[in-house]
């Protein structure tokens, strides 16, 4: 097994399959984590396919972290969701109300849930702030480890589970307020 030093600085015939090493190492990883950004799988695919095409057109130029690329590919998923985040916002994209999203394969999450229910988690979750989201959809819902998310975004277990707590105490304190307006 090459390590990813001898994959991105391949050159010649074998190119293709180093590419695909590191996709294979990383694709996953990188696409959970641009899900987390972006809060849909179409442009979770996206995210994830512009930061392999850049990382491997600049391949020769990225300093690896402790022999790995996956540092770098997770700090460039997160500036093309930027990206599209404020190319959305400069178009004036509006969501489409009252359209049902299409799901591939149902989270067990989507199929105990009630649709409302759903809905109203989804939206919460959304208005995370990007950092508490991130840990939010990758430990709760993914159900990774905070040891293996907190290595993958470069911090501690501790503010992992810091920001896993807050996030906790903003969805709590937003059921509380929707729960406040349906008794009134």
């Amino acid at each position: 097994m090459k390590s990813e030093a001898e994959l991105v600085g391949h050159r010649g015939d074998g190119e293709a399959d180093a590419f695909a090493a590191l996709v294979e190492r990383h694709g996953d990883t990188v696409l959970r984590y641009a899900f987390t950004l972006t809060g849909n799988a179409h442009d979770a695919e996206d995210v994830t396919q512009d930061t392999f095409m850049a990382g491997w057109r600049r391949r020769r130029d990225i300093r690896l972290v402790d022999g790995s690329m996956l540092p770098w590919l997770l700090v460039t998923a997160r500036n093309h969701a930027s990206n599209l985040s404020r190319k959305r916002l400069r178009r004036g994209d509006q969501p489409l109300h009252g359209v049902e999203a299409v799901s591939v394969s149902p989270t067990p999450l989507a199929v105990l849930l009630d649709r409302e229910q759903r809905e109203w988690i989804e939206a919460s979750i959304r208005d995370l702030t990007p950092e508490l989201r991130t840990v939010v959809v990758s430990c709760l819902l993914n159900e990774r480890p905070y040891q293996e998310v907190a290595s993958e975004l470069g911090l501690e277990v501790s503010a992992v589970t810091k920001r896993i707590s807050r996030a906790r105490a903003r969805l709590r304190a937003e059921r509380e307020r929707g729960e406040e307006g349906v008794r009134t």
